[in-house]
């Protein structure tokens, strides 16, 4: 089944997985793609969040499907990086290509040293260009609002209610993709 090997290839290469019957959906939209191959992508996303929050930085890949698909926006995340890559390299030449940067907050991310000592430099940089937008995602809880850095950007989902205490993530997720549109 074609649909079956394309579903392998994007869960064990991007880490995707598919609620029932979307891989179809997924397919047409792919294949609109290639019979459009002059479609621009208007948004390179970078993504930026700790191992303790895969989980919710998947479903919010998830929710950028369509958009993907469309060639809409590109997301990139260091989940992207492979064996060899050099990763503070990567890291710094994504961020300087990025137009959108989302921080996908938690306790655990702003106890990251990686990322508030190298990636929040970098970033802050690239925020004096005034090209960048940069957003906070509330992920889990967290008292982001004290941080001097976070407490000045917009924060997404709108209500600021974290992504992990919704009924629906599926709808967090929604918003804050409808949000960035």
């Amino acid at each position: 089944d074609p649909n079956k090997v394309t579903q392998n290839f994007f869960e064990e290469r991007f880490g995707f997985e598919f609620v029932e019957n979307e891989i179809g959906q997924f397919v047409n939209q792919l294949h609109e793609i290639m019979q459009n191959p002059e479609r621009v992508r208007e948004h390179h996303i970078y993504v930026t969040y700790t191992q303790a929050d895969e989980a919710l930085a998947k479903g919010l890949f998830r929710a950028f499907i369509p958009q993907l698909a469309r060639k809409y926006v590109t997301l990139w995340h260091k989940g992207k990086l492979l064996a060899g890559d050099d990763r503070a390299t990567m890291m710094k030449q994504q961020i300087e290509k990025a137009d959108v940067i989302l921080l996908l907050l938690s306790m655990d991310m702003i106890a990251d040293p990686e990322i508030m000592e190298m990636e929040m430099n970098w970033i802050n940089e690239r925020r004096k260009d005034r090209k960048l937008k940069v957003f906070a995602v509330l992920g889990r809880d967290c008292d982001w609002q004290a941080h001097p850095y976070f407490s000045e950007l917009m924060a997404l989902p709108e209500n600021e209610q974290p992504i992990n205490q919704w009924n629906s993530k599926d709808t967090a997720y929604l918003q804050i993709v409808r949000q960035l549109s």
